[in-house]
């Protein structure tokens, strides 16, 4: 029972559902099932050398350090065993929209790691193919174009058929060493690289993950460089381009809190 004298403030319960819808809305565009968005490529070479194949995910599989299907598979050597160049070739999300761009020139190799045996996890299977520069002080580079506006983070991932080669990725200014990963010691464990110097990339690793990365005229260009070693090359087996949540989403949510916060208070007795 009510003994103040003054009659008890009543929760609106229609805001609280306009505020939750708001936020909803803030979270998920149409076409998106996802909180964020990625847009996946898969590196893709024939079946052969070394032992393994590398094969295509399909759009079901779910793969990556950032969980995603409909990943786009990029097939980098023909069968007259030519390596393939791209330009403007369309990618599409993990909801399988909203398509960007990927071009880059023929790399100087291309190869199957020996993930994948026929008994593969998924992950295996999106690390089985490799773009590959050999030769020190050769370099690859690969565009994404059409990337809306807004802030990205990009992994990298760069497990080799051999071992003993160091990779130099840079986008930007930004440059990660990594001493590649060989295939036959990938182990389902994802392994980030963190060091910014030839000297520091001592131990095998088999990702590089840039953050804060805002598009150019619409790009965003990924380049990686044989730097030192004594084997055959430096490899990328896969890209994930991973859009962060919208300014407009983020405040939006933000505007919602606050006014879940104003109605607790609202309810407490005067």
């Amino acid at each position: 029972m009510n003994t103040s004298g003054k009659t008890p403030r009543r929760t609106n319960w229609a805001i609280v559902a306009a505020i939750a819808a708001v936020s909803a809305a803030a979270l998920c565009r149409p076409g998106q099932s996802r909180a964020s968005i990625i847009w996946g490529v898969q590196f893709v070479t024939p079946n052969g050398s070394p032992t393994g194949s590398a094969v295509e995910l399909t759009s079901s599989q779910t793969a990556g350090l950032s969980p995603q299907d409909n990943w786009n598979p990029i097939l980098l050597r023909n069968s007259s065993n030519t390596n393939l160049s791209y330009s403007d070739a369309p990618v599409n999300d993990n909801a399988g929209n909203n398509p960007i761009t990927i071009s880059f020139n023929a790399f100087t190799d291309n190869y199957n790691t020996g993930t994948y045996n026929g008994g593969a996890t998924t992950n295996d299977i999106l690390l089985s193919g490799a773009a590959k520069e050999n030769g020190v002080g050769s370099t690859g580079t690969i565009i994404l174009g059409g990337v809306p506006t807004g802030t990205y983070s990009l992994i990298a991932y760069t497990v080799d058929d051999n071992a003993g080669d160091t990779g130099a990725y840079t986008i930007g200014t930004a440059t990660y060493y990594a001493l590649n990963q060989e295939g036959s010691a990938w182990n389902g464990t994802f392994i980030p690289t963190t060091s910014t110097t030839l000297a520091g990339a001592t131990t095998p690793t088999n990702y590089v993950e840039f953050t804060g990365l805002t598009p150019s005229a619409g790009q965003i260009a990924i380049s990686f460089e044989y730097a030192a070693g004594s084997s055959d090359g430096v490899a990328i087996n896969a890209l994930q381009l991973i859009a962060a949540p919208e300014p407009r989403s983020l405040a939006l949510l933000a505007v919602a809190g606050a006014g879940l916060l104003l109605i607790g208070r609202r309810r407490k007795p005067a």
